[in-house]
């Protein structure tokens, strides 16, 4: 379990090189026995409305989680969380959960990624960026699947071979890059971490001109 809790630290402390760039995000902590919680809380300048509604969002996924835990549900829970981009319109993080029962074993890394308009405070779906199929991405995954710590996987370390949804989590990197992520186990081993099919903007303009919905 120890490991457990020093994984999903590794895992943060990689994808949050450089967090202090951000400066309309801060940490929040919240320790208790078998209860590590970081929260990312988001200034979206001065506009205190959408800072509420952002910050309320994000509250909404710890409070479900403390519910459960609670409830006895989970033995220990943990979290993390990743500012991805940012600029003057939007904002895209990533909250990284440790969720384990009482004496499980494996993967129990669950992630929410979210990206923000910093004008109203509402969640932005990914059809505003790009309009894509299972069957899309089915052809992208191979070649453009990363694990969470964005190592290129190739072909055979892909478990899946069939997709049969699109996932609602999404990331920004910028450059116009979408990111659509994959909790583990979903297409790759779960020592790779939640994975995530990427992208490029070429891509993004052939698939909105081809899903004309």
């Amino acid at each position: 379990m120890n490991k457990a809790i020093t994984a999903i630290a590794a895992i943060g402390t990689s994808l949050m090189m450089g967090l202090s760039a951000y400066a309309s995000v801060s940490p929040r902590m919240e320790q208790e026995t078998n209860w590590n919680m970081k929260y990312p809380v988001v200034t979206a300048g001065s506009n205190w409305s959408a800072s509420q509604a952002i910050n309320a969002d994000i509250e909404g996924y710890y409070n479900n989680l403390r519910r459960a835990f609670n409830q006895g549900r989970y033995y220990k829970c943990g979290s993390n969380y990743s500012v991805n981009y940012e600029d003057s319109d939007v904002i895209s993080i990533t909250l990284f959960f440790l969720e384990f029962p009482y004496g499980g074993n494996g993967n129990h890394m669950v992630n929410h990624d979210l990206v923000y308009d910093k004008h109203t405070g509402e969640r932005i779906p990914l059809s505003n960026y790009v309009r894509v199929t299972p069957q899309d991405l089915e052809y992208y995954m191979g070649g453009h699947t990363y694990s969470v710590t964005g190592k290129l996987l190739n072909y055979n370390q892909l478990q899946a071979r069939t997709i049969n949804r699109v996932p609602e989590n999404y990331f920004l990197m910028g450059g116009g890059v979408v990111c659509i992520a994959f909790q583990p186990y979903e297409l790759a081993a779960g020592s790779f971490g939640s994975t995530y099919i990427r992208l490029d903007p070429q891509y993004i303009e052939y698939l909105n001109r081809k899903n004309q919905w």
